[in-house]
C-alpha cells in the first residue's frame, strides 16, 4: 500500500487557511492548487505543496469556484476524461474529480484553456451531472 502523508498534508492545510491569498481568476483559467493528500482513488497533489493544475470551470465569487483537476498521464477517452491541450501539451481533465474548491487553494496561474477545449469539457460535465436517468433508477 502507498504511504500517504497526512500529517505534512495537514500542516500545509492549515497554513493555506491563514495565510493563503485570495487571488483573481477567471473562468477557462488553468492554476496550479494545493489538492491534498486524499483517501483511496481521490486525486492526489504532488510535491511539497501537494499540487496539481485544474481547469477553473465556474467562478462562485471571489472565494469560491467549480474545478476540474488535470493530468498529464494520458488515459484512454472515456466519459471520464476528456484529452486537454496546455501550453502545447496534452493531457487530461479528470471529469469524475470535478468539485468545488476554495480560493485559497490556488496558487499560480498557468494559462487559459482554449475556447473549444473549454467547450468540450463543459459538455462532457453536462452529460455526467445531468443524465437523464430510468424510473427505475430510482427505486
Amino acid at each position: 500500500m502507498e504511504e500517504k502523508r497526512f500529517d505534512q498534508w495537514n500542516e500545509t492545510k492549515k497554513s493555506l487557511h491563514v495565510n493563503g491569498k485570495r487571488l483573481l481568476f477567471r473562468e477557462r483559467e488553468i492554476w496550479w492548487y494545493a489538492a491534498g493528500e486524499n483517501l483511496g482513488r481521490e486525486v492526489n497533489g504532488k510535491g511539497d505543496h501537494f499540487s496539481r493544475p485544474i481547469l477553473i470551470i465556474r467562478k462562485y465569487g471571489k472565494d469560491f469556484f467549480f474545478g476540474v483537476p488535470l493530468s498529464s498521464v494520458l488515459h484512454s477517452e472515456s466519459i471520464w476524461y476528456s484529452e486537454i491541450n496546455v501550453a502545447g501539451k496534452t493531457g487530461n481533465a479528470l471529469l469524475s474529480q470535478a468539485s468545488s474548491f476554495s480560493v485559497l487553494r490556488l496558487y499560480r496561474k498557468i494559462s487559459r484553456v482554449s475556447k473549444e477545449d473549454f467547450i468540450k469539457i463543459c459538455e462532457r460535465l453536462q452529460g455526467l451531472l445531468f443524465k437523464k436517468f430510468p424510473p427505475s433508477y430510482y427505486g
